[in-house]
């Protein structure tokens, strides 16, 4: 497994509009706004995952998260996001959101130790409900088990 990390330019580009074609009710990569950065996770040279930071506030980031396989979750690929948000980024925490009837992705944040932490009513669209999660420094097991 491979990952590559992209900060701007048409590469990033590129992969935001890959998960964004994979995200239910985004539009295109321009949603993620124009300070977002990129993960990409390959295996035998082929993006199977990619992973989005934005609207970064400084101990904060959201993530948006594509995968066409869940093999791109593993514990290396975990510890290495948790180690770039937490540790090199200084983040205390990390919040992501999805839609209310994207079951897989509710799944995965839990699998992940993501914590419901609300639900925001229409947020996703302005007609499906937006369910947010958060994980804190001190709640990621992806750093304590490194």
């Amino acid at each position: 497994m491979i990952i590559h990390s992209y900060s701007a330019g048409l590469e990033l580009s590129r992969l935001q509009d890959w998960v964004a074609e994979r995200v239910p009710k985004m539009n295109c990569g321009d949603d993620f706004g124009a300070d977002a950065m990129g993960l990409g996770v390959y295996q035998a040279d082929k993006l199977i995952a990619g992973v989005i930071f934005h609207r970064y506030t400084g101990f904060d980031v959201n993530l948006t998260i594509a995968a066409d396989t869940p093999d791109w979750a593993k514990p290396g690929v975990l510890r290495a996001l948790a180690d770039l948000i937490f540790n090199k980024w200084g983040c205390l925490r990390l919040t992501t959101m999805v839609g209310a009837s994207n079951r897989r992705a509710i799944r995965l944040n839990n699998g992940l130790g993501f914590v419901c932490e609300g639900i925001l009513r229409r947020g996703l669209d302005g007609t499906e409900d937006a369910i947010i999660f958060g994980m804190l420094k001190d709640e990621c097991s992806w750093l304590k088990n490194g």
